[in-house]
């Protein structure tokens, strides 16, 4: 976060600056204004003084003449006045405009680059967890686990898994995958698959184990999670769903002839199946 703090001190810089000039053209036009009120106010003072001589015989034609003039000259600078204050409010509402489209446009790519920076992060932990997940399968340990921890790392529900009965347990893990908490959730499945191996929801446990590791991008263990689903639930209802992943993994890795055998089979085998329509769409997409 620290490495994003001068954006943001630029940013904060940038609004500063852009409200004092806003600030500096509105004391301007606040001066102006002061300076025509006091202008009307010696005019009205004016005519009001050049009323009451109009009529006087001691008053020469020369002085109500230069009086006149006089009079003549204050309303043209008040005249002036109000087309500066007209001109200085023009183009303070045009800065205060370009400030506002520029301090938008700033706000705009702060917005984009802040999305930018959760989306690479939320990435990189996926990847952390995906390459745990293959240290531990290949029967590594992360170099970052403090090997005095004794098992205090270890996910908070283990012990509420041992707990919970078969339905509780197979639909915390599920609930726990649908929010996408996939580590908890993968922990949840695999406990229950050790304890109710012959659950009429294991088949379902198992494809969900795959779609775990799916959802990770480690397509090579999904691969072997769902033919764990084919080949140990035959009559299972995820078995065509374990088909259509498996061919979409093998896709999804480069291996397009490994892709269209398995979804070959699977039209083959449950051409009636929603699945199989979509396993067909599928093996025109690659075949292109």
């Amino acid at each position: 976060m620290i490495r994003y703090q001068p954006i943001l001190i630029l940013f904060v810089l940038f609004a500063l600056v852009a409200g004092a000039g806003g600030c500096a053209m509105r004391q301007e036009v606040w001066d102006v204004e002061d300076r025509v009120k006091a202008l009307e106010s010696e005019n009205e003072r004016l005519r009001q003084t050049l009323s009451e001589i109009g009529g006087d015989d001691d008053i020469s034609e020369t002085t109500q003449a230069e009086l006149r003039a006089f009079a003549a000259t204050q309303q043209a600078e008040f005249y002036d006045m109000r087309t500066e204050m007209r001109r200085l409010t023009g183009m303070v509402e045009e800065v205060e405009y370009r400030i506002g489209r520029d301090v938008g446009m700033v706000r705009n790519e702060m917005a984009e680059l802040s999305t930018g920076i959760l989306s690479n992060a939320r990435r990189i932990e996926a990847y952390e967890r995906r390459l745990e997940r293959m240290e531990a399968y290949l029967g590594m340990e992360a170099e970052r686990r403090d090997p005095d921890s004794s098992g205090e790392n270890e996910p908070a529900d283990a012990e509420t898994f041992e707990e919970m009965d078969e339905q509780a347990l197979y639909s915390a893990a599920k609930g726990l995958f649908d929010d996408g908490e996939f580590d908890r959730a993968l922990d949840g499945f695999e406990v229950f698959l050790e304890r109710f191996p012959e659950s009429r929801l294991a088949d379902n446990a198992r494809f969900w184990t795959g779609e775990v590791y799916f959802a990770e991008e480690w397509y090579e263990r999904a691969i072997v999670e769902y033919q764990k689903v084919i080949d140990d639930y035959p009559e299972g209802n995820k078995v065509t769903g374990a088909y259509l992943k498996q061919g979409i993994a093998f896709h999804l890795l480069g291996e397009d002839d490994n892709a269209l055998f398995v979804l070959r089979e699977l039209v083959d085998r449950f051409p009636d199946h929603n699945e199989a329509q979509v396993a067909r769409n599928r093996i025109k997409r690659i075949e292109q």
